[in-house]
């Protein structure tokens, strides 16, 4: 993956998290049961033998340079204070989040191994608290680019913009929900429709299927199917097993959510 995709991918986790309006907290937005603290999820490719045994391989990165190993901290009101990513079993990535005395975003910090990748976002939410306008500055101090984002009453994403000081656009998103599930990701370059994700759920609301297409809408680059979930005694779902219907390098795959909870 070249190092413009790269800084892309950071850049659009880096604002999917920004500037929360605090209307439901980021555990209750990701459908979490009890007092979560944090949950550290690790991915595996695995072979099944006949026997019914599994091989493990460990994965830190996977498609279009994501993570595999994270773990995210929480407060006791349910607020993201930070991020880790991990490269075996050591820390690569770090963010950190802070907040005012409404519970709305603030600032976040991002710390990188590569640190010219080191990132400082500072934010405002409108008076409505539907959307918010911050500045991204590089770990030099040296401006990036602004960010404008949306959002839904419940204080979900509905949409991300990176702009230059003359107003050009530089990436942009819109985020489509059904029933509180995410089920629709749509990612421009500029104003050029670049990749769009779709997302499904069975009954449980157990996510079953993600597809990536490419900038057509229609082409798949990707697509992976979830399946054999098991939960913890708070309801959370701890393992599941994925497969892409497509030769891809990873193959099956096998991911594992640690979770620890507030006493």
């Amino acid at each position: 993956m070249n190092r413009l995709k790269q800084i892309l991918i950071l850049s659009l986790i880096f604002l999917g998290s920004a500037c929360s309006n605090g209307k439901k907290s980021d555990t209750e937005l990701e459908h979490l049961k009890g007092k979560v603290k944090s949950i550290r999820t690790i991915c595996y490719s695995i072979n099944e033998g006949e026997d019914g045994s599994i091989e493990k391989e460990y994965i830190w990165r996977g498609e279009f340079g994501t993570s595999k190993d994270e773990q995210i901290i929480f407060d006791e009101e349910g607020y993201r204070q930070k991020d880790i990513r991990y490269k075996d079993n050591k820390v690569n990535f770090e963010r950190k989040y802070y907040y005012n005395q409404n519970n709305e975003l603030t600032t976040i910090l991002t710390d990188t191994e590569v640190k010219v990748w080191n990132k400082k976002l500072m934010c405002q939410s409108s008076r409505d608290g539907l959307s918010s306008s911050g500045k991204v500055y590089w770990g030099n101090g040296k401006f990036a680019y602004n960010s404008r984002v949306g959002y839904n009453p419940n204080g979900s994403l509905k949409s991300y913009k990176f702009y230059y000081e003359d107003k050009r656009i530089w990436r942009q998103g819109k985020i489509r929900y059904q029933n509180g599930y995410l089920v629709e990701e749509l990612r421009y370059e500029g104003i050029e429709l670049n990749q769009k994700i779709t997302y499904k759920y069975n009954d449980k609301n157990e996510l079953i299927e993600e597809i990536h297409y490419e900038g057509d809408g229609t082409t798949i680059r990707s697509k992976e199917i979830f399946s054999n979930y098991k939960y913890d005694n708070q309801g959370n779902w701890i393992e599941r097993r994925s497969k892409y219907s497509a030769p891809y390098k990873f193959g099956n795959l096998l991911t594992e959510r640690k979770i620890e909870y507030f006493d």
